[in-house]
């Protein structure tokens, strides 16, 4: 019997479980997200954001946690933003770290600059685009042409981080 108490006494507190979002590594284009997991009904749950922001909550008596609407920030680590859960009981013992991920990201923006809408192109032309991305996130282009008035199109280049195309329509 004291053995078996000891064995329990090393293994510590369970790291708290994520019900939602289900997976380590999330993006969203929402601002805040909501976490609901399950820990041991005794203990208090502290969520670290991004090094900074602690929030602490108590399970219910099932042990489930829930925290509601938390705002992600855009700008750290171009909108990753880090969770860190753990559990802690009345003596002070801490669970191992429980880590989610959420990326808040931005649909980047593309214009065409070169050529105009319905623009009829010969011999060689340059097709231009703007695009950024405010979470600085790497971006790649496919460019299709449409000789035929938009009705059927055909891919030229694909997955390329250029942001100009030289077509040879000869």
């Amino acid at each position: 019997l004291t053995s078996c108490l000891w064995m329990i006494m090393l293994r510590g507190l369970p790291r708290p479980i994520i019900d939602f979002p289900l997976q380590e590594k999330v993006a969203t284009k929402e601002d805040n997200i909501s976490i609901k997991g399950r820990v041991r009904e005794d203990t208090e749950v502290i969520l670290l954001l991004n090094g900074t922001i602690e929030i602490k909550t108590k399970p219910d008596k099932d042990g489930l946690i829930s925290f509601e609407k938390i705002s992600l920030d855009p700008k750290y680590h171009n909108g990753e933003n880090i969770f860190v859960i753990t559990s802690r009981d009345e003596d002070g013992n801490e669970s191992q770290a429980t880590i989610l991920t959420v990326k808040f990201n931005f649909d980047p923006t593309v214009a065409v600059l070169f050529p105009q809408n319905n623009s009829i192109l010969s011999a060689t032309s340059t097709i231009r685009i703007d695009a950024s991305d405010k979470n600085n996130d790497p971006l790649a282009f496919s460019y299709e042409i449409s000789p035929a008035g938009g009705d059927n199109w055909t891919l030229i280049a694909s997955s390329t981080p250029n942001k100009r195309y030289l077509l040879d329509t000869r």
